[in-house]
């Protein structure tokens, strides 16, 4: 799995006090669930919009935590 991908698991399991394996399981569950019903359902993007809500302080001390994000 793609680093910066499970960085972002990592957080939304820390945020929702879940286990990783349960935001995982979701995830997957939700894509097949999605695949299986066709693609007349809204996308990943916009059924998830909003779905981790982040304040200004929040955001920043990510990206600052991303090597050279802020400095680009």
């Amino acid at each position: 799995m793609d680093e910066s991908l499970f960085r972002r698991v990592k957080l939304a399991a820390a945020r929702q006090d879940r286990q990783i394996s349960e935001v995982l399981a979701e995830a997957v569950e939700q894509y097949l669930s999605d695949k299986s019903e066709g693609s007349s359902k809204k996308g990943i993007v916009e059924s998830s919009w909003g779905a981790l809500s982040l304040d200004r302080r929040d955001v920043v001390r990510i990206m600052a935590d991303e090597d050279g994000f802020l400095g680009a």
